[in-house]
């Protein structure tokens, strides 16, 4: 199927004669199959299935090449699907009708293939796949399975229905368009979230109460932004595989692979327990990084900024807070001036880590 910016695409042997009379002096090709247009397709169902046929062939292998680089990149693999690969799929959903089962194989080729190549994990079942492929705000990954993504022809129909309706009338304004298609734009895609948001509902309902936790957790604002960032590696975005297949069964509650089975203080290690110990020494490491990255970024915008420094000493203050530390050498987190008021004003910030997957939280 070859795309000619010349082609007519005509149904009907009547206007299919009357075609052929009116441009036969022209470079004008009348089709009745069908032809390819702006990347899609348009024509009968058997010519519409044979182009979709072919792009998913061809997109099944990228997946098993995509897989392939997982396997040692998996961050970067995730970002080229999520910022590339999957939008090649939506664009031919929205231009070409009842694509859900020729989608199939993409499908099959996520779960087997690229999931596990991602994850590190094994195929996952049908519960835990449906959470994958909810959109990052949602609490998954936006894995999609593309055989969902047959709706939106039908809300393309909608979005491009105002302009349609004046190319079928012949007419020459287009005013009201542009503010007719926003509104339908902007009314698809809350339908869409609050789809999203039910679905994710319905599946938190399916789980048990640890995955209950999880995904209420991985749906929290700005619990996803360490996955829909690029992986830019000069702002320390970006994560080696271990690194972001351990910040996954973080996300999820998965056991990350050749976890040692004690820790140091004697107990099971667990990645709950693991965050909480003080003998294990995370809570400390991370309290630490988000220190130092508290002073980094003051640094940027205050004056005097320093890392644990000494408070004054108490000479009779009472303090009422029994939490509060008395002895003379009390420090706090991060200091720095001119945050809040005048530029000598002193401003003290205490950072706090906890463990939310802990009963007590």
């Amino acid at each position: 199927i070859e795309p000619d910016p010349n082609a007519l695409v005509l149904q009907g042997e009547p206007i299919l004669d009357q075609a052929r009379s009116l441009f036969q002096d022209t470079d004008v090709l009348i089709r009745a199959d069908g032809c390819r247009h702006l990347g899609a397709v348009l024509g009968t169902p058997a010519i519409c299935q044979e182009y979709v046929n072919r792009k998913v062939t061809e997109w099944v292998s990228e997946l098993e090449t995509l897989a392939e680089y997982a396997t040692t990149q998996p961050q970067a693999a995730y970002a080229a699907f999520t910022n590339g690969l999957r939008h090649k799929w939506s664009f031919v959903a929205r231009t070409v009708p009842n694509t859900a089962e020729l989608f199939a194989p993409l499908e099959r080729a996520i779960r087997s293939s690229l999931i596990p190549a991602l994850t590190g994990h094994v195929a996952p079942g049908d519960l835990e796949r449906d959470i994958l492929a909810l959109p990052c705000r949602d609490g998954g990954l936006g894995l999609i399975d593309p055989s969902t993504l047959s709706t939106q022809f039908e809300s393309s129909v909608i979005i491009t229905g105002a302009l349609v309706h004046r190319i079928q009338c012949q007419e020459n304004s287009m005013d009201g368009i542009p503010t007719a298609t926003r509104s339908a734009k902007a009314t698809a895609a809350a339908t869409t979230r609050r789809a999203n948001s039910e679905r994710a509902t319905h599946l938190s309902l399916e789980s048990n109460g640890k995955h209950q936790r999880t995904l209420s957790l991985a749906s929290e604002r700005g619990a996803s932004s360490w996955l829909t960032c690029r992986p830019l590696r000069q702002f320390g975005f970006s994560l080696h595989k271990g690194a972001f297949r351990d910040a996954l069964c973080l996300r999820y509650g998965w056991i990350p692979a050749r976890l040692p089975s004690t820790c140091v203080c004697g107990k099971q290690f667990t990645t709950t327990h693991a965050l909480s110990c003080p003998t294990g020494g995370y809570p400390s490491l991370r309290h630490n990084a988000l220190r130092d990255l508290t002073a980094s970024l003051l640094r940027e915008v205050a004056t005097d900024v320093a890392v644990e420094p000494k408070l004054q000493p108490l000479e009779g203050e009472q303090l009422r807070h029994r939490s509060a530390i008395r002895d003379d050498g009390a420090r706090l987190d991060v200091a720095a001036s001119g945050v809040w008021g005048s530029r000598f004003e002193r401003t003290f910030v205490d950072v706090r880590v906890f463990n939310p997957h802990v009963q007590s939280n």
